[in-house]
């Protein structure tokens, strides 16, 4: 994403803004982290053949993982 030099003078102007918008950006990332984690994990599950680890997000297998 291009930032304007319009938008520069207006982070200068409110240093606080700023860093709230950065934050918002980081708790979407965060989120967005969290979301795809679940999915694979879900997804292992499924394909382990462990439906019911799939939908609730457990694992009834004992697998803990790739070690």
């Amino acid at each position: 994403m291009m930032i304007v030099p319009e938008l520069w003078r207006e982070a200068r102007r409110h240093p606080w803004l700023l860093s709230m918008s950065i934050l918002l950006l980081l708790l979407v990332f965060a989120t967005h982290l969290a979301q795809a984690l679940a999915l694979a994990w879900s997804l292992a599950a499924f394909v382990r053949g462990d439906t019911a680890g799939a939908v609730a997000g457990s694992s009834r297998s004992g697998w803990r993982g790739c070690c």
